[in-house]
């Protein structure tokens, strides 16, 4: 009995606020907003429109998106909750030790999200990789494809996604202003990126890609909404992103009310540039013809805008990039707390002066 009440012993908030007490309060409403919309609005948002709608839904992946927004908001309600109650580091790890305990429960948590954070870090790089492919037209380039897929892709190594991690994990080294910066910068860049691309885009919709608007060979199973709630639950990996403001809680000025209303805004925003964005998208290219890796680039390729497709494709290399950087930076927060609770080695949980 004492080792299960030892299992399932509970941490208090006053013992995790004193132990996060030397983390600096420096993130404010303008870095919440970086945060959420570099993390969430990535590789999702420049990938996955196209792949889901040639293989689930056709032009009906738009309503996918809007299903998987709202079981997001759903979610992001609840970490809503739990971050304004609970302003600390370690997001669901650290809620988890509070309410349920600290070894079984919480441990279990923790690892769930990091082995997250590093499956959607890797599926984001190789996206990276796939735009660059795109941009350089590496298939005129002999041997060049073999250091741009690793040795399950028929290549030898990710080189691009290596490059990309290593690059990040620098800045990160350097400190919290500087990642603040790069992110803040690039953030505002891939949203002009994506202003441009639905703007513009709108100029060469035409309505026949749209008809007819939920193929009928995506209409099987239950209700004939298979491929809609198939597309659904691919997307919503796309949508994980809006916790990772909740790793940083205990470094926002006023975590009380920032974080939770960011959280709301985040999933908001998302939903609304996703579903215009796979509007445009379908309708400037037959879904049938999106089953690409970098399909931005491809649609104004496929309707001869080979300058405004290169501009695309360095927009989404730079989004891609801030979702890397905020989801390696949610990452250093989840593992500094378990270190923190001696989960991990103690000199994890502690930050220099340099990261602030």
């Amino acid at each position: 009995m004492g080792l299960l009440k030892l299992a399932f012993r509970r941490s208090s908030i006053k013992q995790f606020t004193e132990a996060d007490a030397h983390l600096k309060k420096v993130l404010d409403t303008k870095d919440l907003v970086a945060l959420g919309i570099g993390t969430v609005i990535g590789t999702g948002i420049f990938i996955l429109p196209g792949t889901e709608a040639a293989t689930h839904a056709g032009p009906a992946v738009a309503i996918s998106f809007l299903l998987a927004a709202i079981i997001s908001g759903i979610s992001g309600m609840a970490y809503s909750e739990f971050a304004s109650a609970l302003p600390v580091a370690g997001s669901a790890y650290s809620y988890g030790s509070v309410i349920f305990g600290q070894v079984v429960v919480d441990w279990f948590l923790g690892w769930s999200l990091i082995l997250e954070y590093f499956l959607a870090t890797s599926a984001v790089s190789v996206g990276f990789s796939s735009y660059l492919a795109g941009l350089l037209q590496t298939d005129h380039i002999s041997g060049f494809n073999s250091i741009l897929a690793g040795p399950m892709e028929g290549g030898i190594i990710n080189l691009p996604a290596v490059v990309l991690l290593l690059v990040i994990l620098g800045i990160q080294i350097i400190g919290l202003s500087t990642t603040r910066w790069v992110e803040n910068v690039f953030v505002a860049i891939k949203l002009a990126i994506l202003a441009i691309f639905i703007i513009v885009g709108l100029f060469f919709i035409k309505s026949n890609n749209h008809v007819p608007f939920y193929p009928k060979e995506f209409q099987t199973g239950a209700f004939g909404l298979s491929g809609i709630w198939m597309a659904t639950s691919g997307i919503f990996f796309a949508f994980i992103g809006f916790d990772t403001l909740a790793a940083h809680t205990a470094e926002v000025k006023n975590p009380k009310k920032q974080v939770a209303r960011r959280i709301i805004y985040t999933v908001i925003v998302a939903a609304v540039l996703y579903t215009l964005f796979a509007i445009v998208l379908t309708g400037m290219v037959n879904y049938t013809k999106l089953n690409v890796s970098d399909p931005a680039s491809f649609a104004f390729t496929f309707v001869g805008q080979k300058g405004l497709a290169s501009v695309i494709g360095i927009g989404s290399m730079i989004g891609i990039f801030t979702g890397v950087l905020a989801l390696v930076f949610a990452s250093s927060r989840l593992i500094y707390s378990f270190g923190r609770d001696g989960l991990l080695p103690n000199f994890i949980g502690k930050i220099s002066g340099s990261q602030h």
